[in-house]
């Protein structure tokens, strides 16, 4: 409920403005080429050569721990961002 309402007051209506600025950061930075290159690499590999060796999937007690770390996680970024967001605003006034 928490992450939805900060999505929809916050995020939403600054969400062009943020990919874009971050989109820019990372092209500047170099970041986004390397990104490109890398992926296109990994996608010319198999399993193996990246490292994964007799590897099975996680069972669905795991998926569903992992899924909660995820969440949890995803709602510390949102609300990190959204206190940066203010900062920012107020020291802008």
């Amino acid at each position: 409920m928490l992450e939805k309402a900060m999505h929809k007051c916050v995020l939403k209506p600054l969400y062009s403005c943020l990919q874009s600025m971050l989109h820019d950061f990372q092209v500047a930075g170099g970041v986004w080429q390397r990104l490109q290159e890398n992926l296109a690499l990994a996608k010319t590999k198999q399993p193996h050569e990246l490292g994964v060796n007799g590897a099975r999937p996680p069972d669905a007690h795991a998926i569903h721990r992992i899924r909660r770390k995820l969440r949890a996680m995803k709602i510390m970024v949102l609300l990190k961002v959204c206190e940066l967001i203010y900062n920012i605003m107020q020291e802008h006034e």
